[in-house]
């Protein structure tokens, strides 16, 4: 199984004092698992793990190559993020991401069965980056990240991945202030999409957010009355700048 190293400017005293805690925090009481299949190789189940902390729920990563763990990793997280990039451009190795913290990340090289733990410094007072999910480039040598600072809204933040072992990995660009219902994905190399479903009245397309709550109501009880409009916004990798389309479902 793959031990990871320390690589951050987190103090690593305190990186150990925490995994210590994080660790004696876990139970055998696992509340549910998911499992997925990634890439041709790899297997991964996540379980949801009651802790001996009254209403805190741990989270479990392990992965497995065919039946063998490689990795498992406990982290101090009710939400969980994974990511893996097999075949690297560059490297030409496979690679899985995923977080022991809530504020910091991982990337394990599966080929040569190393890994490595990046904590900013942040983590102290609580303010590093968390990221929520993780979507690599078609060629996986970037990675958009979707995550928020503690208790603030949704960021889109570009990262280049043409080194994995370089930690920490450098930001391309960030978009604040995100909303979003879904993620549509990369176009290409350098776009990324982001999907919110809107409704509107028909009549003068005018938009739910600007009626009052009874109105609403009322339309949704009138056939034809309300049109849904997919509006799709295209972030840029390395500049500032968002492209919006509106779309009907059937011009989709």
């Amino acid at each position: 199984m793959i031990v990871p190293s320390y690589a951050g400017t987190y103090p690593q005293e305190k990186y150990n004092e925490k995994r210590k805690t994080i660790s004696n925090m876990m139970t055998d009481n696992i509340i549910e698992s998911q499992e997925f299949s990634l890439g041709k190789n790899y297997l991964c189940l996540i379980d949801l793990v009651e802790t001996k902390r009254p209403g805190i729920k741990y989270t479990s990563v392990n992965l497995f190559n065919k039946n063998e763990l490689i990795i498992k990793t406990e982290r101090n997280a009710y939400e969980c993020w994974i990511c893996l990039i097999d075949d690297h451009p560059v490297t030409k190795k496979d690679y899985f991401m995923t977080g022991e913290d809530y504020q910091g990340y991982s990337v394990y090289n599966l080929t040569d069965r190393t890994g490595v733990c990046y904590y900013p410094n942040d983590v102290i007072n609580g303010l590093a980056f968390i990221w929520h999910e993780v979507i690599p480039s078609p060629s996986g040598t970037s990675l958009a990240v979707i995550g928020s600072y503690l208790n603030s809204d949704l960021e889109l933040a570009f990262y280049d991945f043409t080194d994995p072992s370089s930690l920490p990995l450098k930001e391309i660009n960030r978009h604040h202030f995100i909303e979003f219902d879904e993620i549509e994905g990369w176009h290409g190399e350098e776009i990324f999409a982001l999907k919110t479903y809107r409704l509107f009245r028909k009549s003068d397309k005018k938009p739910f957010e600007e009626l009052p709550a009874s109105e609403c109501e009322m339309l949704m009880q009138i056939p034809g009355a309300v049109e849904e409009i997919i509006q799709i916004d295209k972030y840029s990798k390395t500049v500032q700048e968002k492209d919006t389309w509106y779309h009907t479902k059937e011009q989709l």
